[in-house]
């Protein structure tokens, strides 16, 4: 959990590993079968017993299904008190809208992500039909947001259109960063520069600064005082925003904004 090296980490993990000496268990995180690996050399070489004191039984997270969906939504009606006719028809309608296809060409539905805020949208009635589901995941966010949250003594600090706009920037910031969170000195100046250009107090501006990591589709990032979107879809869905607009401007526009960096995959489906 510190701010050491990979060496200090896999050092303390497999020390306290052996400390255990096969009388309990310990569930390891990561994204990667390369910390896997790492972990099956390093806990070896640090320890002096090796592999005597430990077993690795290996884990992976599978996408949801059918079956983990109604499980779920099982669950959700019933923590919000709905009858049973009532479960029946949220139920129908959490199907029809998870059935569609998102940007990335993967159902939906197998991600838990997405299930959670979809079901939390339909319940409030704000899912509007007609555009693609991510269109209106972002779109149903967004104005709750605007008009529930980003309240000040005058009334809402921003638009729907402002509020995604500004997460457009955040976007650009992190794909010209070379990264998917952004530290709070870069969070602060995007936010100073977005309120010279909609004449925002000092007091929104550290509204908008210090309530970062609780602000719709975004979350804390994995370094202290961070933000990262809150999946990767989000951030491809405001970056394309960005080449779009470039696109629309012409061909030299789009080829000066590419040679910036990589374009993520997210954002060039």
């Amino acid at each position: 959990g510190g701010q050491g090296s990979y060496e200090e980490a896999f050092g303390s993990l497999a020390g306290f590993i052996e400390e255990l000496n096969g009388s309990g268990s310990v569930i390891a995180a990561a994204r990667s079968v390369y910390y896997e690996q790492e972990f099956l050399t390093r806990a070896n070489t640090s320890s002096e017993m090796g592999s005597v004191s430990w077993r690795l039984t290996p884990v992976e997270v599978s996408s949801w299904d059918e079956r983990t969906l109604s499980i779920y939504l099982a669950r959700f009606v019933e923590n919000k008190g709905l009858s049973a006719g009532e479960a029946e028809v949220f139920s129908a309608q959490v199907h029809e809208v998870l059935s569609e296809v998102d940007v990335s060409g993967q159902a939906l539905l197998s991600k838990p992500l997405f299930v959670a805020r979809a079901c939390e949208l339909i319940l409030d009635g704000r899912l509007e039909s007609g555009s693609s589901l991510l269109d209106r995941l972002v779109s149903g966010y967004v104005q709750r947001e605007v008009s529930e949250k980003l309240i000040g003594h005058d009334g809402a600090l921003l638009t729907e259109n402002q509020f995604e706009q500004l997460l457009e920037e955040l976007a650009i910031e992190m794909w010209r960063q070379r990264a998917r969170e952004l530290n709070r000195t870069s969070l602060r100046e995007i936010v100073s520069l977005f309120a010279q250009v909609y004449d925002l107090g000092i007091n929104a501006q550290e509204n908008l600064v210090d309530g970062a990591p609780n602000r719709a589709l975004l979350t804390t990032g994995s370094k202290p005082n961070t933000i990262r979107f809150e999946h990767d879809l989000f951030f491809g869905y405001f970056l394309s925003k960005h080449v779009v607009h470039a696109a629309l401007n012409g061909r030299r526009s789009l080829g000066l904004m590419l040679r910036r960096a990589n374009l993520p995959v997210e954002a060039a489906r």
